[in-house]
């Protein structure tokens, strides 16, 4: 199939366009981006310049969720892996790279410098801050904030099961994750819990309660191992 680019999209000089591209209305793309082949960048999508969209990847992919949202927002320096799906809605911030396989949810922003490596899956409504690491094969429920400079490790689950403090709660319910934090591979996290600044989470620990500032913690459940204050 050939290239097929709305006439009321906006792309600016030397972008390079691969085999098979649905180009959709209203789409902007900066100068010296690149994309593959076999991509489809849904109305209204913005990008920046310098980007590189990979092959098999779907762009401002449409909710069902939701009846509007806001366009997706690529700034300049953007990598995009292949056969990687990123809803609209989603603003993603100047030399963010999301690897191969990955999916990032609906009103999802991630901030500067940060990584998603391969496979992992971000959900709606995340906030996700700068120079993050999020590990392969990981999944963050929707709502989840990590802070910045936080390492994420492989095949940790950001669970939906809420924690049991918060059993009663109605509301919109956030796992929050503050700075400079370091989640070993195969932790499971459940919803609603609170992690503090510089707290450490040994790998395949449960966590099931808060957990404060400046301490490492280990096991199921995660109880405190070593106060590094």
């Amino acid at each position: 199939m050939p290239r097929i680019i709305s006439e009321s999209a906006r792309i600016a000089r030397y972008v390079k366009i691969g085999e098979n591209v649905i180009i959709k209305d209203n789409v902007e793309i900066g100068e010296n981006t690149i994309i593959a082949n076999n991509v489809l960048i849904e109305k209204g999508t913005r990008i920046g310049k310098n980007c590189f969209i990979e092959d098999n990847t779907i762009l401002g992919n449409n909710p069902e969720s939701i009846d509007k949202v806001p366009p997706l927002i690529l700034e300049d320096n953007v990598r995009i892996g292949a056969n990687v799906v990123i809803y609209a809605g989603a603003k993603l911030m100047g030399n963010v790279i999301i690897d191969d396989l990955s999916t990032i949810g609906e009103l999802t922003t991630v901030e500067q410098n940060s990584y998603v490596a391969i496979g992992a899956f971000i959900g709606s409504n995340v906030s996700i801050g700068k120079w993050v690491r999020i590990g392969a094969r990981t999944y963050i429920s929707s709502h989840s904030v990590i802070n910045d400079y936080c390492e994420i490790g492989a095949n940790v689950k950001f669970s939906e099961e809420l924690a049991k403090s918060y059993y009663e709660a109605n509301d919109i319910i956030s796992t929050i994750v503050e700075d400079n934090c370091k989640i070993g591979d195969n932790t499971l996290i459940l919803r609603g819990v609170k992690i503090g600044r510089k707290v450490v989470v040994l790998e395949g620990s449960r966590v099931i309660f808060d957990l404060d500032a400046n301490k490492i913690y280990k096991g199921d459940p995660a109880t405190e191992f070593y106060d590094l204050s």
